[in-house]
């Protein structure tokens, strides 16, 4: 038994033929006239184990049986197509309707409800639960798809850990601290401080302005090996204290704070440098054969030099 519709489709159907689906865009209700929901199609015959050529027309309908490519083509990515034109006043109530409806809902829900709505805006409507079921395959589809751009986003690091090593000096100086701190706020007289075999030179054009924000160049040889050098003066509170910190050079990490503080006529000059090499196992044997020793040197020279040139000063 069919409708007199249905029974037309079917003397349409030639001999040879078989019978196939083919969806069509009617969304009204099922009372009154007959849904056109499902219709016959005819489709050539194809040999034993060949398998039927179809492409996807919407990620929505993913998973449904018979849904295949009409032969008015694609539906554009959110428009009606030809199909939706014949019924456009139809369509965009119900689109409406459901935009309504999940203006409150999470992300993902407002997702399913969309997909199945436009299930229903191809003709999926006689069949609520498979429009809910291709909607709910979509929204799973975006959940991965978001995953996936978070990971592929993700830069591949390996994080290798840094020793941070501390170098700790105190002296006590002649003069008091506005004297001590002046000396050191003059950027050449690093060159008198620093040993001669590093041939430490400032690049910075003279007259140097120090406080905080400050930026100075150097040049210097390691090893032999020509080295420069840019510091910059994070913190500066005279006569008391200041703070240089490497901007690029030969650590990884460079960070020297410098105090001052009155004892008596004279002043205790303290000396907290932090700094670290990188490089993992082969920053640790340089540190251990070079770096540790290098600095032991610098800073006993320069405890022999400061006083000498205060006094002289």
């Amino acid at each position: 038994m069919g409708s007199p519709f249905e029974k037309e489709r079917r003397g349409r159907r030639g001999p040879g033929r078989e019978r196939g689906t083919h969806v069509a865009p009617d969304a009204r209700s099922r009372g009154g006239a007959p849904a056109v929901g499902v219709e016959a199609l005819d489709v050539e015959p194809k040999p034993a184990g060949s398998v039927p050529e179809m492409r996807v027309v919407e990620p929505a309908l993913v998973g449904i049986q018979g849904i295949a490519e009409l032969p008015e083509g694609p539906l554009g990515g959110g428009g009606l197509g030809r199909a939706g034109e014949r019924d456009r006043a139809v369509m965009l109530r119900a689109q409406g309707e459901v935009a309504e409806r999940d203006a409150g809902a999470g992300p993902d829900e407002a997702l399913v409800g969309q997909r199945a709505a436009r299930a229903r805006e191809i003709g999926v409507e006689e069949d609520e639960r498979a429009a809910r079921v291709a909607a709910d395959m979509v929204v799973a589809g975006e959940r991965w798809r978001r995953g996936a751009a978070q990971i592929r986003h993700r830069a591949p690091s390996v994080t290798v850990a840094m020793r941070i090593h501390t170098l700790r000096r105190e002296q006590r100086l002649p003069g008091a601290p506005e004297a001590v701190f002046g000396f050191f706020a003059d950027a050449r007289n690093l060159e008198a401080i620093t040993p001669p075999l590093l041939r430490f030179r400032v690049v910075t054009t003279a007259p140097i302005v120090m406080g905080a924000g400050t930026r100075i160049r150097y040049r210097l040889r390691v090893h032999g090996m020509p080295v420069s050098w840019l510091t910059e003066i994070t913190a500066w509170e005279p006569p008391y204290r200041f703070v240089d910190e490497q901007i690029t050079g030969p650590y990884a990490l460079w960070q020297h704070t410098h105090t001052f503080e009155a004892d008596g006529d004279a002043t205790v000059m303290r000396d907290v440098v932090r700094y670290g090499i990188g490089y993992g196992p082969f920053g640790a044997l340089v540190h251990a054969l070079l770096v540790r020793r290098d600095l032991q040197r610098i800073f006993d020279y320069r405890a022999e030099q400061v006083p000498q040139l205060l006094a002289a000063a």
